[in-house]
């Protein structure tokens, strides 16, 4: 999704926490089916979003970033799915992701807030998505 492929050893011990062991047995795709997506792999699919993105996260403190002082919570939704190519989301999903969106950010906020408050808030509803039980079934 992001056109990175494997280029660090650090995806061996990121997919180990994440439940995934490639190539190991009984199932070479190295999922164990039965509890791939639980609660206790999903710290390490978390890592993995938060490693994969890190160059691709908006820096909210540099001066050069340019990021809307207006979005509302709606358009930060819509944009983040956007820049994620727009996958399938339930609408409990979406309702979800827009509540946090909706009460995430400090009211009232000063005008030095505005730009990396929301900036913050983008990087956060992509995190969510990509660690979203819709973004991972498929």
């Amino acid at each position: 999704m992001v056109g990175r492929g494997v280029d660090t050893t650090a995806w061996a011990w990121l997919g180990s926490q994440a439940g995934k062991q490639l190539f190991y047995p009984p199932n070479v795709s190295g999922w164990d089916d039965s509890m791939w997506l639980d609660t206790s792999t999903w710290r390490g699919r978390s890592d993995m979003v938060t490693y994969a993105m890190r160059d691709r996260a908006i820096d909210p403190w540099d001066d050069k970033t340019v990021y809307s002082t207006t979005e509302t919570p709606a358009e930060g939704v819509t944009k983040a799915l956007d820049f994620l190519g727009k996958p399938a989301m339930t609408d409990e999903t979406r309702k979800a992701l827009l509540n946090f969106s909706s009460s995430c950010l400090p009211s009232p906020m000063e005008d030095w807030q505005q730009k990396p408050y929301r900036a913050m808030r983008q990087n956060a509803l992509r995190h969510l998505i990509l660690t979203s039980s819709d973004w991972h079934a498929s």
